[in-house]
């Protein structure tokens, strides 16, 4: 399997081909490295990708409810066309596909059948594949429905990194519903569990799993708090995992990508109140999570409440909220999978702080902590400003809630002000606030709450005038009786990595030097050893090429950068003096992949041997 990601426009869309090794993938440009034991040139912009592509998996959960209105279609996912021209659509579940077209820059939602819901300990071919037959750009999201119980979730494309992936669950705790009647209370069950559903990607998928809680994992054996277990999952099959008790710091790694969902079949929030409501997020692996966040609570909710999940040890989170009574607090977290929750006042914008990569996800506050009385909570991830982009799609379900809402923030970049941001190409109205980065300090970033209105069609464009301004949007609706919120999406890029390159693009060497060095850096926080993949070989094609046992000898082999390094050497060795005089050979050096560091574009490098012979007679 040889994958290439283009992308110039946020879709990173995969491109498959069987030249030989590196041959002309890409067109010959940018970073080498291997995927499934062949090495392909790949020319992705990791900043590029985002909620964008050609290619989702899709999870559904079961609700706590099945009523009549919605009770043959219960599950829908909506589908918009980012391109400036029709597209074919096809959808596959079970062993049927279905194909639908999409008019340019257009949406459709599709009903699904209601058994595609995951509910159930060994269920592991419920998941749906979403594809764009032209390989061009769709945005997807996710609608579970029900009469009092619904949801929506922004789909994020799997994509290809070069590193082992690793994943943790965020979900809330199981609820404790009280009920008075006639001066008395009674202690309801929980209605629905904490669930986890990961769909894997690639064919012979290794993933390994440690649960915070019991749980079965396999039907029958129950798989005790952190004992791991692993398993090899086939292209599109998924593992389910269910529990009265909350699943957050679940923790899964694999050697592929998977669409990885989590949250909680009817949860509350907080767990003693009595509404609950359905709760579903994707997340990406821990090598995406940041250590900036900014956010607001929900219009028409009194307060939010923030769940703050660690990926590594001796980790802290410090928040900085700005507003009428401005506060500052901070937790530790000093476990992986460690969680911590406080809750926000309306009307303030805070930005958030960790030392090392974290999780956060925004709840609005269920029942009669909230202005409506009888309002159901939501979830949504908070993404890091690491993974801020110009411009988004924001989708919003106009037929099922009342009101829409979008939160957004902008990063304070000089000459990048808050006139250049739209909502479909009008400007914003409003007043903006600043949020500061610490209190009493500068301000860092700009966030506004705005209400959608004048659109019929569920999607709107955030955008700026600026292509280099980073800003982001939440997009949330509140009703009586149900509630969601949405991310507007975010790039993918490994942020929370340490960065490996090579320290030149050229390096330049007389022959019968017998060897040339090559510097290997490394950047980031350097806690982990790393092994990343040191490659010499010919330059297909090339002119001048250099000759592989000849002119120097091919070399591929693993490298150690112990922790705390921040650069290596590595030397390939040259063959005898045979180049005649004028002339240069080249071929090139290239790191492949480092599981837990990013392989940086500048990792591939030409050296050209050149002639140190004096100039012939007469020449």
């Amino acid at each position: 399997e040889f994958v290439c990601y283009e992308s110039t426009e946020c879709h990173g869309a995969v491109v498959e081909t069987d030249l030989p090794l590196r041959g002309d993938c890409c067109g010959g440009r940018g970073l080498s490295f291997s995927l499934s034991g062949d090495t392909c040139r790949n020319c992705f912009s990791m900043e590029e990708f985002c909620n964008d592509g050609s290619e989702f998996y899709v999870a559904f959960f079961s609700n706590v409810e099945v009523a009549p209105l919605f009770s043959q279609a219960s599950i829908f996912v909506k589908i918009d066309n980012m391109e400036d021209f029709q597209q074919t659509v096809a959808y596959s579940f079970k062993s049927e596909t279905k194909e639908r077209e999409i008019g340019p820059r257009s949406s459709v939602e599709l009903a699904l059948p209601p058994e595609m819901r995951f509910g159930d300990v060994g269920e592991t071919d419920k998941g749906v594949f979403i594809q764009s037959m032209d390989g061009a750009k769709l945005s997807v999201t996710a609608f579970g429905a029900e009469f009092s119980s619904s949801d929506t979730y922004q789909l994020l494309p799997c994509v290809y990194l070069p590193s082992n992936y690793e994943y943790y669950a965020i979900s809330v705790a199981k609820e404790i519903r009280v009920l008075i009647e006639e001066g008395e209370e009674f202690i309801l069950p929980p209605s629905g569990n904490s669930a986890i559903v990961f769909i894997a990607s690639g064919e012979m998928t290794t993933v390994t799993i440690t649960p915070s809680q019991d749980v079965e994992i396999i039907k029958g054996t129950t798989t005790p708090a952190g004992t791991s277990l692993e398993q090899t999952l086939g292209k599109g099959k998924a593992v389910f995992l269910s529990s009265p008790e909350d699943l957050t710091g679940t923790r899964v790694v694999s050697d592929k990508p998977l669409a990885f969902f989590s949250g909680h079949e009817c949860g509350t929030m907080p767990f003693d109140l009595q509404f609950c409501d359905h709760m579903v997020e994707q997340i990406l692996p821990t090598s995406t999570w940041g250590t900036e966040f900014y956010t607001a609570s929900f219009m028409t909710r009194s307060l939010d409440r923030f769940r703050a999940l660690t990926s590594r040890d001796d980790n802290s989170i410090r928040w900085v909220c700005t507003g009428e009574n401005p506060t500052s607090d901070e937790r530790s977290l000093p476990t992986a999978g460690n969680f911590t929750e406080f809750e926000i006042p309306s009307n303030r914008f805070c930005r958030f702080t960790s030392i090392y990569p974290a999780l956060l996800a925004q709840f609005s506050i269920g029942g009669a902590t909230s202005s409506l009385f009888a309002a159901d909570p939501s979830m949504t991830i908070v993404p890091p400003a690491g993974q801020y982009k110009d411009s988004y799609m924001l989708n919003y379900f106009s037929g099922q809630i009342v009101t829409n809402f979008v939160n957004i923030f902008l990063l304070a970049t000089p000459g990048i002000t808050t006139d250049g941001v739209s909502l479909d190409k009008a400007p914003i109205s409003g007043t903006w606030s600043g949020i500061s980065c610490e209190e009493g300090n500068e301000v860092c970033a700009y966030g506004i709450q705005v209400e959608i209105t004048g659109t019929e069609s569920g999607v709107v464009t955030l955008a700026h005038s600026n292509p280099d301004a980073k800003l982001l949007g939440i997009s949330y609706s509140t009703d009586i009786r149900t509630s969601r919120a949405s991310h507007s999406g975010m790039t993918q890029k490994p942020i929370a990595l340490d960065t490996v390159s090579l320290s030149a693009s050229e390096y330049s060497v007389e022959e019968g030097s017998g060897e040339v060095v090559i510097s290997i850096s490394r950047t980031g926080d350097l806690l982990d050893d790393i092994t990343v993949l040191f490659a010499a070989g010919e330059i297909p094609r090339a002119t001048s090429a250099a000759i592989a046992g000849e002119d120097f000898t091919e070399a591929r082999r693993a490298v150690l950068l112990p922790a705390g390094m921040t650069s290596v050497t590595q030397t390939v060795a040259l063959g005898p003096d045979n180049i005649f005089p004028g002339e240069a050979k080249v071929f090139e050096v290239y790191l492949g992949p480092a599981p837990g560091a990013f392989v940086s574009p500048t990792a591939l490098a030409n050296v050209t041997i050149t002639d140190s012979d004096p100039p012939l007679p007469g020449i």
